[in-house]
């Protein structure tokens, strides 16, 4: 093969990979039913999880979360819509994706002991209800607070 053949096959292959990933991009972004194509697990889950928030708070680009206290039960309850004070009560948080798409999560009745997910995770809470991961609500949703971002997973339950 010719260097001008090579070359041009190179350039070929290089345009190929460009329109594939215009592709994916724009089927990341766009609204589906689905997680968008080349999230990790943890992308997936904090997809989901920003869905479920947009439902439950429409039309909000900013949700706080009453913090636990050492006191209380571990867990952070999403309950505000907007800016919330006093800050020492409640963390502000922002949403990573521009538009989530429908969850596959849902909201649980489901209640669960202070420290049932252990000392470090925090149990998520929409308006005061569990975020279930799956329909047999046997996965449930967490953060850990010490993790900048907030690091959230599903962890199974009995």
């Amino acid at each position: 093969m010719t260097r001008v053949a090579m070359g041009a096959y190179v350039a070929l292959l290089f345009a190929l990979a460009l329109g594939r990933d215009a592709q994916a991009t724009r089927a990341e972004t766009s609204l589906s039913t689905q997680t968008p194509v080349g999230l990790t697990a943890q992308g997936r889950v904090l997809w989901n999880f920003e869905g479920l928030l947009l439902e439950s708070f429409p039309r909000q680009r900013v949700v706080s979360a009453k913090r636990a206290t050492p006191v209380t039960r571990r867990f952070l309850d999403f309950s505000c819509p907007g800016f919330c004070a006093p800050t020492s009560a409640y963390a502000w948080y922002r949403y990573v994706f521009t538009r989530p798409g429908p969850s596959a999560f849902h909201l649980s009745s489901r209640r669960f002991s202070s420290g049932y997910f252990g000392v470090q995770p925090l149990q998520i809470l929409i308006r005061g209800r569990s975020v279930a991961c799956n329909p047999q609500e046997t996965r449930f949703l967490i953060a850990y607070p010490n993790t900048l971002p907030l690091t959230v997973a599903c962890l199974s339950v009995p």
